[in-house]
């Protein structure tokens, strides 16, 4: 069996972009106020303006945090074959901004006022396209929608029709899927935090936009480059829910999230008994957070109260198809580091809850195995095990 390796992480959220910044900010308790949000996030500056100026924010977003973990200089540095780097993304609602422009002027002219260049930026894989043109990059590419990027690209990694994928989560500002979103119940009101993961006064979740990138490469690059290895990605499932989870329905199951903690377990062959710190889903929503604790007691019994788990999205907010990414994003860069991020927003952790919270600091240990989880808009559960590399 191949063994697929992270190799480098790139992230772009409210909780800060690049992998220093991004995990700088997950680790602050406060994080970012409600009041002093700022959305649309700041896309880091590291594209061409000519290359820029043809792009919607969808495939700037997608681009910038691909750069983060891949550029020419690297792909000359590395021998890396443009033929053999694929690139897989996947989000929710992909370019919704453009698709709205294309709507409005096709409704006020008719089709023949149709923008070219805005009906350009409506399909989905607009942005990995910009991508591949601007790097050159010829391989397996897809862009999926609610799906496990990560689990698809290690797949095509191990079936051999790659040496190396760009592989990624984004979704993009909408003003008017956020004044939608706003109107829903399961969204938290509260002015102090941007919501509030496993505390005990949780009211919900809060939606923002980001980006994530990880690059993944066969094992290959233990014998050129082992130093650029990051973690080792283990094990993957993924299972169709009942609908977005973040909805925080009162009949969340916890069934779903054990059986697909279970199934990335099997397939990484490993026992739960070896996993040593968890990154929950968790958004603040009262149910949902208290389905995936339940499944967690549901599948490492009594070790389930001693394993440390965290949430990243009391920093982050809920980046909707980007969220799932983010969060494996910070798994590799706790693996990396040795420590587990804290539950930003969480200062009263929900004793109900029975888990070991991370929230007050940072957790430094031997994390060998992390489990991370990850929900989305299109009703489908997450597992990745990401593991140390022993050099």
């Amino acid at each position: 069996m191949h063994k697929i390796f992270v190799t480098a992480v790139g992230a772009i959220s409210c909780a800060g972009s690049g992998a220093d910044e991004f995990w700088e900010g997950i680790n602050v308790q406060a994080a970012v106020r409600p009041d002093e949000l700022k959305l649309p996030v700041d896309i880091p500056q590291n594209i061409e303006n000519r290359v820029a100026r043809r792009m919607d924010r969808f495939s700037r977003l997608t681009m910038s945090a691909s750069k983060q973990v891949l550029d020419e200089e690297l792909i000359v540095q590395e021998q890396l074959d443009h033929n053999r780097i694929g690139t897989v993304f996947t989000t929710g609602y992909g370019p919704l901004v453009s698709n709205l422009a294309l709507s409005n002027q096709i409704v006020s002219g008719g089709v023949d006022m149709v923008s070219p260049t805005v009906f350009a930026s409506t399909v989905y894989n607009s942005g990995i396209g910009h991508v591949c043109l601007s790097l050159k990059l010829k391989g397996a590419s897809t862009i999926l929608t609610g799906s496990n990027a990560v689990a698809y690209a290690s797949d095509l990694l191990k079936s051999g029709k790659a040496d190396a994928i760009l592989c990624g989560g984004v979704e993009e500002y909408c003003q008017e899927l956020l004044e939608s979103f706003q109107q829903q119940a399961y969204v938290t009101k509260d002015e102090n935090d941007l919501c509030r993961p496993l505390d005990r006064n949780r009211s919900g979740t809060r939606m923002t936009e980001g980006a994530a990138a990880l690059l993944l490469e066969t094992e290959s690059v233990l014998v050129c480059s082992p130093e650029r290895i990051v973690c080792e990605v283990v094990g993957y499932a993924s299972l169709i829910g009942k609908g977005y989870l973040g909805k925080d329905r009162a009949d969340a199951d916890s069934k779903l999230f054990s059986r697909v903690m279970d199934m990335a377990l099997k397939h990484a062959s490993i026992s739960p008994s070896v996993i040593d710190g968890i990154l929950m889903a968790a958004g603040g929503g009262r149910y949902t957070d208290k389905a995936e604790a339940q499944a967690i007691h549901e599948v490492f019994g009594q070790r389930a109260a001693s394993i440390p788990v965290s949430s990243i999205k009391g920093a982050t907010g809920e980046t909707l198809g980007a969220s799932f990414m983010l969060n494996v994003a910070a798994g590799a860069l706790a693996i990396a580091k040795g420590s587990m991020p804290l539950t930003a927003g969480c200062t009263e952790p929900d004793a109900a809850l029975e888990l070991d919270i991370v929230h007050h600091e940072p957790r430094l240990g031997d994390y060998e195995y992390i489990l991370v989880n990850g929900y989305d808009v299109n009703g489908c559960l997450h597992s990745v095990i990401l593991g140390t590399v022993r050099r």
